[in-house]
């Protein structure tokens, strides 16, 4: 006689996360919701079905992955709330926000430094403010490349990148 074993059920993120993503009315925790998202939108298969146009859903995702924010619908791209939380957790995000956030300081002194590579992204007038390169180069020197003409001959600057990384 064989002994009796169950089956195993193979279970995996995407699994769990397509189950909470179809029940998703049924649960009242939208950060179950969000926490699913990061497996979900990953793999393509089914992040249409999230909703990408809720404010509350779209927070929880982007604090847990700042990139989310490239499937959020284009009002909450442009919401400055949405983008900073974004940003604070990964400075990548600031290319999937609005082209108006990318003009907003507050927004790019952010991200920047969280990424300073992230200055490539910011309106042409943030990349000539000195405070912002400044700490882009802090973060990283070689964001100085993004850094406008003007501020390529600012000593302080070029030397705070050079300190940075010297490949700058």
């Amino acid at each position: 006689r064989k002994p009796c074993r169950p089956r195993a059920h193979p279970v995996t993120d995407a699994a769990i996360a397509q189950v909470v993503v179809r029940l998703g009315p049924a649960y009242s925790s939208k950060g179950l919701a969000a926490m699913a998202s990061r497996t979900a939108w990953g793999d393509g298969t089914f992040g249409d079905d999230l909703p990408w146009g809720d404010k509350d859903f779209v927070v929880e995702s982007v604090r847990e992955d700042g990139d989310a924010l490239e499937h959020a619908s284009e009002e909450l791209r442009s919401d400055p709330e949405v983008v900073l939380e974004a940003v604070r957790e990964s400075g990548h995000a600031l290319q999937y926000a609005a082209e108006a956030l990318r003009h907003c300081k507050e927004v790019v002194l952010e991200s920047v430094g969280k990424y300073g590579g992230a200055l490539r992204y910011a309106a042409e007038e943030l990349r000539g403010d000195r405070e912002v390169v400044l700490r882009a180069v802090s973060q990283s020197g070689v964001a100085l490349q993004y850094a406008s003409a003007a501020l390529l001959g600012d000593q302080e600057v070029v030397l705070q990148a050079v300190r940075q990384s010297p490949d700058a």
